[in-house]
């Protein structure tokens, strides 16, 4: 499967991971997607992030 059939949010953090090469945390994932790094942003990507684990992207 291609990334393309996942949400456009999906897409956003596997580009910016893509692009680092690198490990990176939760709030510079957001920082780098441009999107606020509040708390309930944070705990709402590293639920995206878990989830893309269980299913292979990440």
């Amino acid at each position: 499967m291609d990334a393309s059939v996942l949400p456009q949010a999906y897409q956003d953090v596997l580009e910016v991971l893509a692009d680092a090469g690198r490990a990176m945390r939760a709030g510079q994932i957001l920082a780098a997607v441009g999107a606020p790094a509040g708390a309930a942003k944070v705990e709402g990507l590293r639920s995206k992030l878990k989830r893309l684990v269980e299913r292979g992207w990440l």
